[in-house]
Parts: structure tokens; sequence; C-alpha cells
């Protein structure tokens, strides 16, 4: 993408040659053959830290495609979706207690590795990569939509529509304005990576535990809700994100397959499923 779209991105070699050279420590990690528990376990987690520095860069590429905001695409899809702006109808339920409860939902989102580590703890490595592979390219897939359609979040362009700033009662809606402010990128509203990464536990939990599942599957739907109610999202963002999460999904079950078609426990105790 870089090479063919670098007309709108200054020092574009730049950019390549990182890539180049995080792609050739992939192959070298990769190719290594030890087998020791603290170099296996590197070698399942760096890609989580990996993701993280993608998406900080993810900001320079925005605009490779349309040097212009698309804001106006998904405001109308919003409004024409559901009569109107969702960030200024939800003004109606808006008071510190509930904004503090949709802000601590939104925080939760920042600890779903914590159950891909549960599941390399107990699970089978079959499980984990299943997981592992399902979170990874939902997020990767996301970072390549953000040029597709760059867009700012409502919180910054229907401001104007708002009568009301969103204060919370404890901690978590100044939490999430530093995290938001601090780490997130400008640009990287659509689709919700938020939503797109959160199906992995979603899905991985249907396969491992049921009543994990269910709980999921509500913290999903306040998650879904919290990203609007926060003015960190339109909807159209989370929808989207679903719908990346699930593509995501299906084309990791197939990696995954096709990789790992045997199940194989890990070496720190977990079992063989």
């Amino acid at each position: 993408m870089i090479l063919i779209l670098h007309a709108n991105l200054s020092g574009w070699w730049r950019f390549l040659l990182l890539h180049f050279g995080i792609a050739s420590s992939i192959l070298f990690v990769a190719s290594i053959q030890w087998t020791s528990p603290a170099f296996k376990f590197f070698r399942h987690w760096y890609p989580f830290l990996l993701v993280t520095f993608l998406f900080w860069e993810a900001e320079n590429f925005v605009h490779l495609i349309h040097p212009e905001w698309k804001n106006g695409w998904l405001i109308a899809a919003d409004f024409k979706l559901l009569g109107g702006h969702p960030t200024v109808v939800l003004e109606k339920i808006t008071n510190p207690y509930v904004t503090e409860f949709f802000e601590f939902i939104y925080f939760t989102y920042y600890f779903i590795p914590l159950f891909g580590l549960w599941i390399y703890l107990k699970q089978s490595e079959r499980n984990f990569q299943t997981f592992a592979a399902h979170y990874l390219l939902a997020l990767y897939l996301g970072y390549l939509i953000f040029p597709l359609v760059p867009a700012e979040g409502p919180w910054k362009t229907l401001a104007g529509h708002q009568t009301m700033l969103i204060e919370g009662k404890w901690i978590f809606r100044q939490l999430n304005d530093y995290l938001h402010h601090k780490g997130a990128i400008t640009g990287g509203c659509f689709p919700s990576t938020h939503l797109s990464a959160a199906t992995a536990l979603l899905l991985s939990a249907a396969r491992t535990d049921k009543k994990i599942f269910w709980g999921s599957v509500i913290w999903f739907a306040l998650l879904f809700f919290s990203t609007v109610y926060g003015r960190y999202h339109y909807f159209v963002d989370g929808a989207a994100g679903l719908a990346i999460g699930a593509a995501a999904f299906l084309f990791s079950s197939v990696l995954v397959k096709r990789w790992y078609p045997k199940t194989t426990a890990f070496p720190t105790g977990g079992e063989t499923r």
C-alpha cells in the first residue's frame, strides 16, 4: 500500500524500510527452533505489542487515498439509519452515574488480551492461536480500512450539536479522556477496532466456556453502546467493526485449521483439547 499510494505520504521510503525491517525480524523469530517456555511465550505474545505500534503508526496513513476527511459520510449514514445523531439523542439519559458506568465498560476493552492469557495458561495452543489470529487480524483489517474512510469521531465533528458535556462521577471518564487524547490516533474512527477486536473474545468464549460466552454477549452489547454514548464513534463505526470482526473470524479459522490440524498443549500445564 505504501509503495503504490505514497504520493500523499511524506518520507514514504522510511516507512517502507521500517516495515521491511519488521517483516524480516518476524521471519527471523519464526525461523528460530528454541523450545524453551520463555521463548515460546515471547514468540506467541510479541505480536500483541507490535499491533500497538502499528496502531499508532496508522495515523500517518489515513490520508493515503483521500486527502480530505470523510466525516460527512458517517454522519449521513447514522442519520439515515437512526433518524438523528445518536450522540445527541443519548443526552436524554446522560448523567454522571450513567457516564461512569459506560466509561468503565469502554475501558475494559484494554483488558481483552488477558482473556487470551487465560486461554494460553489453561487451554490448548490451538485455542490460543485461534483467539490470537482472530484478535490480531481484526485489528490489522481495521488499520487497512482507515485510509478508505478517514474520519474523526463525533466528539469533534458533532460538538456543535451537543448541548452538554459528558462528565463522570469518579475516574473512568477522565481516564478514557487521557488515553484518548494521548494514545489514540486522529483518523482511526471507521471501523471501530474496539468492536472488531472484541469479537475475538466473544467468539473464543463460545468455543471454550458457554457461561463466559453469555456474559461476553452482554459485555459486547454494552461496549457497543459505550462507544456511541461516550462520543468516540458513530453507530456505523461499531456496525462496521462487528462486520470486520466476523470476517476476521472466518479468515483466521481457515488459517488455524491449516497450520494447527491437531491440538497441542502448552508446556505451562494447559490441557490438550
